[in-house]
């Protein structure tokens, strides 16, 4: 009898969950994990609809991630899912396929306006965060004292812009000369970690998201998408 119990165990326990998985939070609290073997809505997988998100980030193992403003108003009509590509997780914003069009315009229509591969989790904020108290963005140059730029001193730089036109925030390169430091050429990004970078061969622009963090993002050339990116920024240093 008890062989016999043993066995009816054994048969009976639930599988668990194999394959690559994400973890889903609300509000920064975790929900579930959720292995991701076909395409889902994240709709499904959060109680709030989607018109009550307020922001959706998703991150990498890599340290890569993808911020989503507003999902409703910023892509009208989309619908962000949850897929697997080449055998690791992604998310993408998929917008409505138009009916009635070349094959080629509904092949390119089917694509996600925003994506990101190798995903470990994903963040549904339904409210606007606590936004820290911003202590200022320290510049440092060799030869002069450490200036610190508090928001208001970046208020009326003209905002630039990536390759494809879209403005993401201010170049450091201006940034730089607000304090007094214009020409820099390598610059020491300190922040969630520091890179050093060489203005003068990558487009790199710096913006506050809004959790108040300073964010530099790197294209490197031909790129259309940010190739490198440290959060969190507190200080640049020029070399």
């Amino acid at each position: 009898m008890l062989r016999f119990a043993v066995v009816v165990l054994v048969a009976c326990r639930s599988p668990a969950p194999s394959g690559p998985s994400v973890e889903i939070s609300l509000d920064g609290t975790p929900l579930r994990t959720v292995p991701i073997s076909a395409t889902v809505s994240l709709a499904t997988l959060v109680p709030p609809p989607p018109a009550a998100w307020f922001d959706v980030t998703a991150r990498a193992s890599d340290g890569r991630y993808v911020e989503i403003a507003h999902p409703q108003t910023t892509y009208p009509g989309a619908e962000i899912r949850l897929y697997a590509e080449h055998g690791k997780p992604a998310i993408g914003v998929f917008r409505p396929v138009p009916t009635g069009v070349p094959a080629d315009v509904e092949r390119i229509a089917r694509e996600p306006a925003v994506a990101l591969d190798g995903i470990v989790a994903v963040d549904v904020l339904t409210h606007a965060p606590a936004r820290p108290a911003v202590t200022g963005l320290v510049i440092e140059a060799p030869g002069r004292p450490a200036r610190t730029l508090e928001p208001d001193d970046l208020d009326d730089l003209q905002e630039g812009s990536g390759p494809t036109g879209k403005a993401h925030g201010w170049t450091v390169a201006d940034v730089l000369a607000r304090a007094g430091v214009p020409g820099a050429a390598h610059v020491r990004i300190v922040g969630d970690h520091e890179d050093v970078i060489d203005l003068s061969a990558h487009t790199v622009l710096i913006k506050q998201n809004h959790r108040g963090q300073y964010v530099v993002q790197v294209w490197d050339a031909g790129h259309a998408e940010p190739t490198a990116e440290v959060r969190g920024v507190e200080k640049i240093v020029v070399q």
